[in-house]
């Protein structure tokens, strides 16, 4: 397929890093995430062993809101949506699948074998590694952007289901993703939308937005 016609291929707010709350520019999704200026950074980053070490590198990357793009990064900011949700699964927020799982090494084995299995989801766009490399993150596109909270519940109940927990900070349309980088990523360029929603009106709670992500 030609990637120039990939649902990717939308525009989203940049910024120069995660302590940013001004975009920077607006940037396409795809070119974001194809990007490889960053690699090194990310090499080194998944080599230090102290996660204050990790975020220290973390902090001074480049940043994307996924969901859109903004005139500020909150949801009151909120120009227009991408048509996407991100997702993000940490080692932290699911100990059973990651028992044991002490090194890099493992972990990176450990993130593509989950990689793979949910890459036969047909509604999932994109899937990489987090910038740590102690887990991943992806791209569901969804059929009706202004229910994106309902989207996520949705969406996070049917990885509950799989036995996998995802990070409830991205049901905020305004939630951060840093760039990171894998040497075989996951793309599916015309994928089926997302379409179930579930009610969030009882919920009660409101997700924080994001800074510093993953571990």
């Amino acid at each position: 397929m030609n990637t120039q016609n990939s649902v990717l291929n939308v525009t989203v707010s940049s910024y120069s890093n995660y302590r940013s709350s001004s975009p920077q520019k607006n940037v396409s999704l795809f070119a974001f995430l194809t990007d490889t200026k960053h690699a090194d950074a990310i090499q080194n980053l998944r080599q230090k062993r102290d996660k204050g070490e990790r975020d220290a590198i973390k902090a001074k990357l480049p940043c994307i809101t996924p969901s859109g793009v903004f005139s500020k990064r909150s949801q009151a900011g909120l120009i227009a949506h991408s048509g996407f949700i991100q997702f993000d699964i940490d080692a932290k927020d699911n100990p059973t699948y990651f028992e044991g799982v002490e090194t890099l090494e493992a972990s990176l084995s450990l993130c593509n074998e989950i990689k793979a299995e949910l890459s036969k989801l047909p509604y999932v766009a994109y899937i990489a590694l987090s910038a740590s490399g102690r887990g991943l993150w992806g791209l569901i596109p969804i059929a009706e952007p202004s229910e994106h909270k309902a989207h996520f519940a949705a969406i996070a109940e049917d990885f509950t289901e799989k036995g996998i927990k995802i990070d409830p900070a991205p049901s905020n349309v305004a939630s951060l993703r840093g760039y990171s980088y894998d040497l075989d990523p996951y793309f599916n360029h015309s994928p089926e939308k997302y379409s179930r929603k579930v009610s969030t009106s009882s919920k009660g709670h409101k997700a924080k937005v994001n800074f510093l992500g993953e571990d």
